[in-house]
């Protein structure tokens, strides 16, 4: 009994460990594209999931980053994109964030045809994607803010408003974070 909960302390420790570290890939990233939103280099580095993905490497990076397919909402083409993402398992629903206020094509397209694929490790499924209110949205900031040590520096940049941890801050945040659900239309709701 000892040795299993040593052992679930210690895989505890190297997730939170994989976490911050992906926490501060986020971060540097942040800090070195321009505010007007990323360049052709910057669109190619982001693209980086969908190779790893396509290899069979997504366990490096699939607790922490999807990729959803959308349909293009001018050409009706398929768009497929690496996108950061919350899982609650209580509720087996998946939380995507825009960036850039909600000025991605991605968000755009799932915003103009809500059923997408998603794809997280070896698992794929079909899922109707919902936009979350702004107390929505503040609950998941706080959320992340609570996890992520950067997020104070991360939301200041990006908003010009200091996080103090209110809902009321967070919730004057929440435009230029807009957010989906993702909930998968099967049945089943484990990963």
């Amino acid at each position: 009994m000892l040795d299993g909960m040593v052992r679930r302390k210690r895989n505890m420790t190297i997730k939170r460990l994989l976490e911050l570290q992906y926490f501060c890939g986020e971060y540097v990233t942040d800090l070195l594209i321009p505010a007007g939103g990323p360049t052709p280099f910057w669109r190619s580095f982001f693209r980086m999931p969908l190779f790893l993905y396509r290899w069979g490497l997504h366990s490096l990076i699939s607790n922490h980053v999807l990729i959803m397919t959308t349909k293009g909402r001018k050409t009706g083409r398929q768009h497929s994109t690496p996108v950061g993402y919350d899982f609650d398992p209580h509720t087996g629903v998946y939380y995507v964030v825009a960036g850039w206020k909600g000025k991605t094509d991605w968000y755009r397209n799932a915003l103009a045809h809500q059923v997408v694929k998603i794809t997280v490790g070896p698992s794929s499924f079909d899922a109707i994607a919902t936009p979350l209110t702004e107390d929505e949205i503040a609950a998941r900031l706080a959320a992340y803010a609570k996890r992520n040590p950067f997020a104070p520096r991360l939301f200041f940049k990006l908003t010009g408003i200091r996080a103090d941890g209110t809902h009321e801050t967070f919730r004057k945040m929440a435009p230029f974070y807009p957010a989906l659900a993702l909930r998968r239309t099967d049945t089943a709701s484990n990963r």
